[in-house]
C-alpha cells in the first residue's frame, strides 16, 4: 500500500502487523503531521466480531485522555468497506526492542513500569480493562514518555458481552491465570500483565519458560533476585505480588502497585513502609546469617595454622545446621584472612547480620581461645568470652561455644529452645587433627597440597576407621581429580564413589557425602535422576550446603534448564558470596544461557575480587568467542593457560579459537603438544574434541567425542548447551551420543 492514498492521508510505509491489525506509517496531507493509521486486516472486514473490536479500541483509547495513553485522532470507514483508526505517531522504541538488548536498567525499569501504571490507572477509572498488556504493547518515545498502544482487546465495563463466556483473550504470555481459565476478568489482570512485564525488564527473560499456559496456571517462577541479584528487595516485592495468581492475592488496584513503585523511586533504595507491607515472607525476612571469620592463629609455632582454620571450618559446619540461620561458607571468609577490617563493612560484604571473631593460642597440650561476636547492624560486640583448657577437651569447648552463640541469636531467626550441639564425627583427638590438616590441604588445591591432602585423611581413617567425614574429605579429593581431568574418570571418580558411600554407610545424614556422591552420580554414572535427589537430600539436611547447591545449578546446565540454572547458582553464590568458583559458576550459567554479554560482565567481576582465577578467564575466552571477538578471546585463553600451568582443557579451547580465528599454526601446535602429552598422562579426550571442532573437522570431532565417552568424560554432561558443538548437533551421531549419555531433554526434569 505505500505510496496509497486513503482519504486525506498517503501511505509511507509499513510499520507492523497483528492479529487486531495492520498498521501503516502515514501523512495527514491536511493538517501537515505523521500518523499512524491501523486498518482491520481485509480478512475479517465480513466479521461482525472482529469489526466490533475494532471500533471498540478507538472508543476505549479516545475516552482516554492521558500522556501515558496512544492519542486516538478518528476511525474512519471507505465506502468499500475499508476501516481503520488514525492515531499519533511517535518515534521511539518499544520495551520489546529494549528487552532484546538484555535486562533493562533498574531505575529505567521502574519509570517506564509507573508511567505504564499511571496510563492503567486512567483507564481503570473510567471501567476500561486493556487485556492485553505485553512489552510490544509499550513505546518509549524520543521524549521519554512510555504510551500504552492496542486497546483492540479492551473491556469496558459498560460492554460486557464482547467477550462470550469461556473465550481465552490475550496473549497467552502475558495472560493472567483467570484469563487462561476463560473466567471473569477485572482490571487485576491488567496488574498481572504489568508485574509479567515488570518481571522481563528487570530480568531480561519472561518468568515463565514454554509451556505457558502450564507454567502460568502451576509454576512458581524464579525470584527477581536470583537471576539478577542488583535488583533492590523492594522492587522483586512489588514484582512478585504483581504476579501472584489468585486476583485477591495481587494489588487491588493499579494505584497501589503505583504508589509503591513512585515511593521507592524517591526514596531510590530506601526500604518504603507501604512496600514493605507487601512483601512475600520470604522476600520479607530472609534468612538470618552470621559469618565466622578465619580465627586467627596467635601460637608460637606457625605451623598452627591448620587447628585455628579448622576450628573455624567446624564453627561453620556446627552452625549450619542451626534451623532458620543462614551460615557465609568457608571460601568466602577464607578470602578475607589477614584483611579484616570494620566489622559493619565486613557484614555488608557478606551479607551477615552477625560477625564472630576470634584467636586460638595453643600452647604444647594447653589451649586458649578468644571469640566475640559483634552485631553489624548495631555495630556492638553483644558477647564474648575466653576458654582456657587441654586439646582433649576442644571438642567440649566448640560445643560450649556454638551454644553461646545460638543462645545470643536465637531469638532473631527461630524459636523453640532446641539444644543445638557440635557433631562429632570421631572421638579420637589425633584423628581429628588429621582430618583438619586434610582439609587445610585440600583448601589449597595445588597438585601437591592435594596430595598431601589425601594422605592426611587416609591417616585419619587408619586411627578412626569410622570417621565418616574423613571418607567424605577422601571422596572430594578424587572429585577434583575427576573434575578437573587430572587424572582418567575410570581411576578417579569410583574411588569418590566408593569413599562417599562409605561415609554415608557410616553416617547417612552427612550433607558433604551426598553431596559428593551426588557429583559422581552426574559426571561419571549419568545417573541423573540419583543425582538430583542426592543434590536435593543434600540440601534438605544443609540448606547452605554451596557445594551441594552448586551442583543442583550444574545439573539444571546440563539438563538445558537454562533460565533455572541461573537463578540456582545465584542461590548458591550467594550462600558463598565471595568464592571465586561460585561467582565464576554465574558466568558459566548465562554463557550456557547464550547470554554472553553478563557472562563477560560477571566475570569481570570475579576478576575484579580475584585477578588470577584462571576459570572466569576460560568463561570470558568462550563468551568474546561467541561474540566473533577472537582477539579478546584468545587473550583471556592464554591468561588462562598460564594460571592453569598447561591444562588440557584450556589448550583444548584455545586451540580451537586459534583455528577459528585463521592462526592455524597456533591451533596446529597446541594439538602437537597435546598429542604428546597424552602419550605419557591422561589428557581428557574431550579436550581433542574441542580443539578440532575450532578446525571444523567433524570426523576427528566424533572419534574424540567417542573416546570420551569411552572414559565416561564427565564435560560430556554438557553436550546439550555447550555452543561450541553447535555446528555438529544436526549429525545422527550427535542425537546418538547424547540418548547413550541419557541427558534428560532440554527444559524437562529428569526426576
Amino acid at each position: 500500500m505505500t505510496g496509497t492514498v486513503i482519504g486525506r492521508y498517503k501511505i509511507l510505509a509499513k510499520l507492523g502487523e497483528g492479529g487486531m491489525g495492520v498498521v501503516y506509517k502515514a501523512e495527514d496531507t491536511s493538517l501537515k503531521r505523521v500518523v499512524a493509521l491501523k486498518f482491520l486486516p481485509a480478512a475479517f472486514l465480513e466479521s461482525k466480531s472482529r469489526r466490533r473490536r475494532f471500533i471498540q479500541e478507538a472508543y476505549a483509547a479516545s475516552a482516554l485522555d492521558h500522556p501515558n495513553i496512544c492519542t486516538i485522532h478518528e476511525i474512519h470507514e471507505e465506502k468499500d468497506g475499508q476501516l481503520f483508526i488514525a492515531m499519533a505517531y511517535y518515534e521511539g522504541e518499544t520495551v520489546k526492542d529494549l528487552i532484546r538488548h538484555g535486562p533493562v536498567p533498574v531505575n529505567l525499569a521502574v519509570e517506564i513500569a509507573v508511567q505504564t501504571a499511571q496510563g492503567l490507572a486512567k483507564a481503570h477509572q473510567k471501567e476500561i480493562t486493556h487485556r492485553d498488556i505485553k512489552p510490544a504493547n509499550l513505546i518509549r518515545t524520543q521524549d521519554g514518555i512510555v504510551k500504552i498502544l492496542d486497546f483492540g482487546l479492551a473491556l469496558r465495563k459498560d460492554d460486557p458481552k464482547l467477550t462470550k463466556s469461556g473465550e481465552m483473550v490475550g496473549t497467552v504470555a502475558y495472560m493472567s491465570p483467570e484469563q487462561i481459565y476463560g473466567e471473569a476478568i477485572d482490571h487485576r489482570s491488567d496488574i498481572w500483565a504489568l508485574g509479567i512485564v515488570m518481571y522481563e525488564m528487570f530480568t531480561g527473560v519472561p518468568p515463565f519458560q514454554k509451556a505457558y499456559v502450564n507454567a502460568i496456571l502451576h509454576e512458581i517462577p524464579p525470584r527477581v533476585t536470583g537471576l539478577r541479584p542488583e535488583v533492590p528487595a523492594d522492587i522483586e516485592a512489588i514484582v512478585h505480588r504483581a504476579i501472584e495468581k489468585r486476583p485477591e492475592d495481587r494489588y487491588q488496584r493499579v494505584m497501589d502497585l503505583l504508589d509503591d513503585l513512585q515511593r521507592w523511586n524517591e526514596n531510590r533504595g530506601t526500604p518504603a513502609p507501604a512496600v514493605t507491607r507487601t512483601m512475600t515472607a520470604a522476600a520479607a525476612k530472609p534468612p538470618a546469617a552470621i559469618a565466622v571469620l578465619p580465627f586467627e592463629n596467635l601460637s608460637p609455632n606457625k605451623d598452627n595454622e591448620y587447628f585455628s582454620d579448622g576450628l573455624t571450618e567446624e564453627l561453620i559446619s556446627a552452625l549450619a545446621n542451626v534451623p532458620g540461620l543462614r551460615v557465609v561458607s568457608r571460601s568466602s571468609v577464607f578470602a578475607l584472612k589477614g584483611k579484616i577490617g570494620d566489622v559493619r563493612t565486613v557484614g555488608a560484604l557478606l551479607r551477615a547480620k552477625w560477625v564472630l571473631e576470634g584467636s586460638v593460642r595453643r600452647m604444647g597440650d594447653r589451649v586458649r581461645i578468644m571469640v566475640q561476636l559483634t552485631s553489624v547492624d548495631e555495630g556492638y560486640q553483644i558477647w564474648s568470652e575466653r576458654y582456657d583448657g587441654e586439646m582433649k577437651d576442644v571438642f567440649a569447648v566448640q560445643d560450649e561455644i556454638t551454644r553461646a552463640i545460638v543462645n545470643k541469636v536465637r531469638s532473631r531467626f527461630t524459636s523453640g529452645d532446641s539444644e543445638v550441639l557440635l557433631r562429632r564425627y570421631t572421638d579420637d583427638i589425633e584423628a581429628y587433627h588429621l582430618y583438619l590438616k586434610g582439609r587445610y590441604y585440600w583448601n589449597q588445591m595445588t597438585g601437591e597440597a592435594l596430595q598431601r591432602a589425601r594422605q592426611y585423611f587416609e591417616k585419619a581413617l587408619a586411627r578412626d576407621p569410622k570417621y565418616s567425614i574423613a571418607y567424605a574429605g577422601v571422596a572430594d579429593y578424587y572429585l577434583t581429580l575427576g573434575f578437573w581431568s587430572i587424572a582418567s574418570p575410570t581411576e578417579a571418580w569410583p574411588k569418590a564413589r566408593e569413599a562417599a558411600l562409605k561415609a554415608l554407610e557410616i553416617d547417612a545424614s552427612l550433607a558433604e557425602a551426598h553431596s559428593s556422591l551426588a557429583y559422581v552420580r552426574l559426571f561419571f554414572d549419568w545417573d541423573f535422576r540419583t543425582a538430583l535427589k542426592e543434590f536435593q537430600r543434600a540440601i534438605e539436611i544443609q540448606p547452605s550446603c554451596s557445594q551441594a547447591r552448586q551442583g543442583y545449578a550444574l545439573y539444571l546446565m546440563q539438563a538445558g534448564r537454562t533460565t533455572e540454572s541461573i537463578s540456582a547458582s545465584f542461590e548458591a553464590r550467594n550462600c558463598d558470596p565471595l568464592s571465586p568458583f561460585l561467582n565464576t559458576m554465574v558466568s558459566w550459567s548465562f554463557y550456557y544461557a547464550r547470554r554472553y554479554d553478563q557472562a563477560i560482565e560477571q566475570c569481570r567481576k570475579v576478576l575484579e575480587m580475584t585477578a588470577d582465577y584462571f576459570e572466569a578467564y576460560i568463561v570470558l575466552g568462550l563468551a568474546y568467542e561467541q561474540k566473533l571477538q577472537s582477539e579478546a578471546a584468545i587473550e583471556a585463553f592464554e591468561k588462562a593457560r598460564a594460571l592453569s600451568q598447561e591444562n588440557p582443557l584450556v589448550l583444548g579451547v584455545l586451540g580451537a579459537c586459534y583455528a577459528r580465528a585463521g592462526r592455524r599454526s597456533e591451533a596446529l601446535s597446541i594439538l602437537a603438544h597435546l598429542t604428546a602429552a597424552s602419550k605419557e598422562r591422561y589428557v581428557a579426550p574431550i579436550s581433542f574434541a574441542m580443539l578440532h571442532a575450532g578446525f571444523g573437522d567433524k570426523e576427528a570431532v566424533f572419534e574424540s567425542l567417542d573416546r570420551a565417552f569411552a572414559v565416561r568424560d564427565g564435560l560430556l554432561g554438557y553436550l546439550r548447551v555447550f555452543p561450541i558443538y553447535d555446528p555438529f548437533r544436526d549429525d545422527p551421531r550427535f542425537v546418538a551420543l547424547i540418548n547413550k549419555i541419557g541427558l534428560p531433554e532440554g527444559g524437562q526434569h529428569a526426576g
